[in-house]
């Protein structure tokens, strides 16, 4: 946000915020301090006062092995490639995933736009996430059984 905003008038105040992600904690701290570093540099020598205020930080979640590949075979089941990718954003998993064993699947969006208003599926991507979470909860239960089947053994 640019203050006072006319399109042809320079600042006074500018406001932004850094969403920096990485499965590693060290290497996205390093990188925040890089940017933060070159931003006071920059700052410095063109006259110009930067602040920094943290007011969100979250540790990198990793999930459970099991569970991933139990998606993936679900997904391959269903007839579908998989993907692994690092999400980064902060879904209920984050919160989860320290407590119990936790795994996210995604449905691609046209144009990749996500958390939004304009935010869309295909009629036909939304079955395909229904057959493979179908997949996926039958070898869960599987699982699940097994390992009762073990506790009473």
């Amino acid at each position: 946000m640019a203050e006072p905003g006319g399109v042809n008038v320079i600042p006074a105040l500018v406001r932004c915020t850094l969403d920096a992600r990485h499965p590693s904690d060290a290497i996205r701290s390093q990188l925040v301090r890089d940017i933060l570093n070159d931003a006071q540099a920059i700052g410095t020598r063109r006259g110009l006062q930067v602040n920094v205020e943290r007011y969100h930080e979250q540790a990198a979640v990793g999930f459970d092995a099991k569970l991933v590949g139990l998606a993936e075979r679900a997904a391959v089941r269903a007839g579908h490639t998989t993907m692994r990718m690092t999400g980064g954003a902060g879904h209920d998993a984050m919160v989860m995933a320290p407590h119990v064993p936790t795994a996210m699947m995604f449905m691609r969006t046209p144009g990749g736009i996500s958390h939004h208003p304009d935010e869309s599926v295909a009629e036909e991507d939304v079955a395909a996430a229904i057959h493979t979470g179908l997949y996926f909860l039958e070898e869960f239960e599987s699982m699940v059984r097994g390992k009762e089947g073990e506790k009473h053994a």
